[in-house]
């Protein structure tokens, strides 16, 4: 895979597999890394400490963020995660924790971003999300995704 656009539609879904784990284990990251091999089997890691990463758009922004800066080569496989884990109960809440708009607004960006995605590959994403968590499906929906960009 050497389409950069492709890797960056790739990360939302990865963001939101990622965010539903931590909602499912109540766990909050303050981190976001993304994990690359290339085709020669060459492996690099990029990370970066944020002051909120437990939504999938704050995830999949940040890994966008650290995917501009890598060498632009064929890419075998692709990763993202959070870390710097702690529990809900011991998280520091943000001005977001207390102010409904910051959340809408993210919910609005996450579905355009999932519009844009079922818009470019003609698959229903929103409405499938439960089976998108599912890592076999997951796999089989990016190699779709490949197959017809």
């Amino acid at each position: 895979m050497s389409n950069y656009e492709l890797l960056k539609d790739v990360l939302v879904l990865l963001a939101l597999c990622v965010e539903h784990r931590a909602k499912r284990h109540e766990l909050h990251g303050n981190g976001v890394t993304l994990k690359l091999t290339y085709a020669d089997m060459k492996g690099i890691t990029r990370s970066k400490i944020t002051a909120d990463c437990d939504s999938a758009v704050m995830i999949w922004r940040e890994a966008v963020k650290l995917l501009e800066h890598v060498e632009k080569r064929p890419v075998r496989l692709i990763g993202v995660g959070i870390y710097n884990l702690s529990g809900e109960e011991g998280r520091q809440l943000t001005l977001e924790d207390y102010f409904t708009e910051a959340r809408c607004q993210r919910d609005e960006e996450l579905k355009k971003a999932l519009d844009a995605l079922q818009g470019r590959y003609e698959l229903d994403f929103a409405g499938h999300l439960e089976q998108i968590y599912q890592m076999d499906t997951l796999h089989k929906t990016v190699e779709y995704m490949r197959k017809h960009i």
